[in-house]
């Protein structure tokens, strides 16, 4: 997944919706991203401004795996924002859980990530301290400082 999406961004490429339901596993054991649909090609800077996107898509279906920055008026959704969501992706991998599982309502989530919330770390899963630190990493509230 990391490789996929590293590949994408050197092509200029925003996936804009990366979570594990559009991670794909080939015959090989292979993982594929798929669903472009709300992917965009960046060509003059490297931000899109989330206007341009759906944003009652976000709202149904992906605020779980959403970067914050995303969630204000103006947000913006850049390669640090497909960052952000490849650490959800990574704790649905390890934790077999969704981001925020413990919020059944989306309103929920938008409301603890403008607290500056992260996904929990849950007691009981194969989640290893390093791994855990890539997450925390993926999750840093200045999207700059992710990786």
């Amino acid at each position: 997944i990391a490789c996929g999406l590293s590949y994408l961004h050197e092509k200029k490429v925003v996936h804009g919706d990366l979570k594990g339901d559009n991670i794909l596993i080939t015959n090989f054991g292979r993982a594929a991203i798929a669903d472009f649909g709300l992917a965009r090609k960046i060509f003059e800077s490297d931000t899109l401004r989330l206007t341009s996107l759906s944003t009652s898509h976000y709202v149904k279906g992906s605020t779980r795996w959403l970067a914050p920055e995303c969630l204000l008026e103006n947000g913006v959704h850049t390669y640090h924002s497909d960052i952000y969501a490849f650490g959800c992706v990574c704790y649905e991998v390890f934790t077999g859980l969704v981001p925020f599982y413990e919020f059944p309502r989306e309103i929920s989530v938008v409301i603890h990530l403008n607290e500056g919330r992260r996904p929990s770390r849950p007691a009981n899963s194969r989640l290893n301290d390093n791994m855990w630190g890539i997450m925390q990493e993926c999750w840093r509230q200045e999207p700059d400082s992710r990786p």
